[in-house]
This record gives C-alpha cells, sequence and structure tokens, in this order.
C-alpha cells in the first residue's frame, strides 16, 4: 500500500524538514500508517490519522526539550490522548537504579 500513500509520505517529509538530517527512511505499516525511522536507532510511530500534526508535535517537543537527543529508540504518537517514549536498555537501567534508590531513602 505504500505507493498509494506517496502524497501523505511526501506531507510527513515536509513536516520533518528540521529534523530531515536524522531521517534515514520511511516504513509504511500494515497498509495504514508511517513510522520514520531515524539515526540512531529510533523510530517515531505515527497515528494512521493527522500524522503530520503528530510530525510537527515532535518538532516542537525537540526544540524545547530536545527530545531527539535523549536516550529513546521510539516516539510512539499512535495514542494523542496518550504518547508514549520507549527508552533503551541502558536508560531504563538507570531509571531503575534511581527509582529503586529512591525508594530505600524514602523507606528509611
Amino acid at each position: 500500500g505504500a505507493p498509494d500513500a506517496v502524497p501523505e509520505a511526501l506531507a510527513i517529509l515536509s513536516a520533518a524538514r528540521p529534523i530531515l538530517p536524522h531521517v534515514r527512511g520511511m516504513v509504511r505499516m500494515g497498509g495504514r500508517r508511517w513510522d520514520i525511522v531515524l539515526d540512531r536507532g529510533q523510530r517515531i510511530l505515527l497515528p494512521e490519522d493527522h500524522a503530520v500534526d503528530a510530525v510537527e508535535e515532535v518538532i516542537a517537543l525537540d526544540k524545547a526539550e530536545d527530545l531527539l537527543a535523549r536516550d529513546l529508540t521510539a516516539i510512539d504518537l499512535r495514542n494523542s490522548e496518550r504518547p508514549t517514549l520507549r527508552l533503551t536498555a541502558a536508560a531504563e537501567a538507570v531509571l531503575r537504579d534511581a527509582t529503586q534508590s529512591e525508594a530505600k531513602v524514602t523507606g528509611q
């Protein structure tokens, strides 16, 4: 279904212009939606509807919080009510250690 969705892909890439140097490609998922594949092994999982708006949201978050420079493997925007960040294994380990340390301090 990717050939039929080329106009949508071009609109997504146009919206992604500020991060285009990091874009390695796009993957059509289930014939319904797109993932943007970035360098550093990251993916932006776009929703079926309003994908361009979702890309613009990622661009805004990246400008404000340097989002794409963080230890993330995925930015999942498929549910507009609850965007989800997937951490790298190293970032998960740091978070787990910090949470356990905080629990020990709080438990004393």
